[in-house]
């Protein structure tokens, strides 16, 4: 540790000898540069942990994508075609060829994956970190700890849980990666513009190529180039060059682009809702702050509406402040990635419009966690500005000066807080449906395909998309790549003298168009231990559902096991009697449950 302090050290003094930084003014920065990365080790074990408890190892929902992919690549017959096609309104071509790589080498193992876009964000919070020093003011050195701990808490928030915990969405920490990193690189106006130049551009075409809101960095770009303190000359040709790029790049994104078909609305829909379109624009701002609050429909959209007119006032206001006090060329990147992020939730409320979520009365962008990966770098960009805003006076911040500047840093503390806590609370409930058909993938040949796209089918948890067939077309070719340890030629035993058990079934007589409920109660003698029931209408050959059991001790040797799950309605459909089945893994046999004298009810 020491030795690392003293590299450190030298290299912040070789800077500092660089820039005319006065030795106290080195020795300040340095201290504090520890305690702020001390910070960021502490906040990124957030969403670490979040993946190592709450993620579930096999695909679900667009990972499936590259089952195709896969089996493309193996068959040697992949091309640049493969990752370049489109994926949705997305050009996908960086991700598909990490995650192709990612899959190969992890055997398909999406914790794993998960993992890694942690690491791909942990290298980005570094660098972000790096950024946050160079506005580091000597005479309010603490104030310039809180800005760092809470943008750093917001930037590893757990209220990403969906991208945290979704494997594919490695597309999202591409294009933040790409973002930060390219953004604030063409800030550095003490390199040359023409060596900050390419690797801007090397980082914007990241960022494009791995998801549609990456087209929008390259006015982020330009923004941040036009506000540094470049040379005129300089800001001409970036400026020209930037916008030549930005035509070859868009005319390439779109090159044989096709719009999906499905869902759309035209133009004077749109039109036709300006309120409906400023407020989810404005919610989209302020709903990572208050992803903590009540889900109620009457709090969280109003509070996070609320929370984005909030950021936006301040947004530009601190934004003309910092402007005014010549210190322009600090703010730029910041306020280049606070234009990124207006840009991208007009798109996402484009987005949202067109493809007819507002179909739904009662759906806000308050709710969202998907979008919060780049929503929360506004929050980040204000409380940049912010302190910025501070800066140019050389004396100590008054006491009345930090109860104002704490006001603000306090209630976005309580609130990530709030939204941490209630992340952590709800995914186990959300992921514990993935688990189960996780669990079952391996009975998959055993599950009769007519219970597909299902909302109560045994594997309709992996995608939760009504009508999306997936048996055929993703879980069996999942299957077949040798990812999942097969239950295979396994024999249907008779009744076991170990096992009997009732169960109940909830609204029976319904139309075999809706879902029916269905409790039972399993009990095992000490030589069979299930963890799983298998159910089935008698007569058929083939499970409808599944669920977990969950046990209890008779202390006699043997156990009551109780299960509840939601049934597709075919499975008692004309009064069939429902039979319940366990695994023997053993004998490799599913072992059929007796009924207790009370049987069905």
């Amino acid at each position: 540790m020491a030795g690392t302090n003293g590299m450190l050290r030298a290299s912040v003094q070789d800077q500092g000898r660089k820039l005319r930084l006065s030795p106290r003014y080195l020795e300040t920065a340095t201290r504090y540069w520890w305690v702020g990365l001390c910070a960021l080790a502490v906040f990124a074990c957030v969403p670490l942990l979040l993946i190592l408890t709450n993620g579930i190892k096999v695909p679900v929902v667009d990972e499936y994508e590259f089952v195709w992919v896969i089996e493309t690549i193996r068959s040697g017959h992949a091309s640049f075609a493969t990752f370049w096609a489109p994926h949705n309104e997305h050009r996908i071509l960086f991700p598909r060829l990490v995650l192709s790589l990612l899959i190969f080498l992890t055997r398909w193992n999406s914790v794993a994956i998960m993992i890694a876009s942690w690491a791909v964000m942990a290298g980005a919070g570094l660098f972000l970190l790096h950024c946050l020093t160079r506005i580091f003011d000597e005479f309010r050195p603490r104030l310039w700890i809180v800005a760092v701990a809470l943008s750093l808490s917001l930037f590893y928030s757990a209220i990403q849980k969906e991208n945290w915990l979704w494997a594919f969405q490695l597309t999202f920490f591409l294009v933040q990666f790409g973002v930060i990193l390219g953004t604030f690189w063409m800030s550095f106006t003490r390199i040359s513009i023409f060596k900050r130049l390419p690797a801007a551009v090397l980082f914007g075409v990241l960022a494009t190529f791995s998801a549609a809101q990456g087209l929008l960095m390259w006015p982020a770009l330009i923004i941040t180039l036009l506000l540094s303190d470049e040379t005129k000359r300089g800001k001409l040709v970036g400026t020209l060059v930037l916008l030549l790029l930005t035509a070859g790049v868009v005319g390439a994104y779109f090159h044989d682009y096709q719009t999906p078909s499905a869902g759309h609305f035209n133009a004077s829909e749109i039109l036709s809702k300006p309120k409906l379109l400023v407020h989810f624009f404005v919610e989209l701002l302020g709903a990572p702050l208050t992803f903590g609050l009540s889900d109620d429909l009457r709090v969280k959209p109003k509070a996070a509406f609320i929370a984005g007119c909030v950021l936006l006032f301040l947004f530009f206001l601190l934004s003309y402040l910092v402007i005014r006090s010549n210190q322009r060329s600090k703010a730029a990147p910041w306020i280049g990635l606070g234009f990124f992020v207006l840009g991208f939730c007009a798109m996402a409320t484009y987005g949202r419009l067109v493809s007819g979520i507002y179909r739904l009365p009662t759906w806000s962008a308050a709710y969202t966690s998907r979008f919060t990966t780049h929503e929360v770098l506004f929050t980040i960009s204000v409380l940049a500005l912010g302190y910025l805003s501070l800066g140019g006076r050389k004396r100590p911040i008054t006491r009345a000066e930090w109860s104002m500047a704490g006001l603000l840093p306090g209630a976005l503390g309580v609130l990530v807080l709030l939204g941490d806590v209630q992340a952590f609370r709800t995914a186990p409930a959300e992921q514990r449906p993935r688990l189960l058909s996780a669990k079952l993938l391996p009975f998959l040949p055993y599950f009769d395909p007519g219970t597909d796209g299902s909302p109560a089918g045994p594997f309709f948890a992996l995608t939760a998309v009504p009508g999306c067939r997936i048996f055929d077309a993703y879980l069996k070719p999942y299957c077949n790549l040798g990812h999942v340890h097969a239950v295979k030629h396994a024999r249907f035993g008779g009744l076991s003298a170990e096992l009997k058990g009732n169960c109940s079934v909830a609204n029976a007589s319904v139309d075999v168009f809706h879902d029916v409920r269905a409790t039972g109660l399993v009990k095992a003698g000490s030589t069979v231990s299930p963890t799983l029931v298998f159910l089935k209408p008698e007569g058929q050959d083939k499970f409808l559902a599944a669920t977990e059991l969950h046990s209890e001790s008779l202390g006699t040797g043997s156990y009551v096991y109780d299960w509840q799950t939601i049934l597709p309605a075919q499975a008692v459909a004309n009064g069939t009697r429902l039979q319940q089945w366990v695994f023997d893994k053993g004998s490799n046999t599913f072992l059929e449950v007796g009924q207790n004298a009370e049987g069905q009810k």
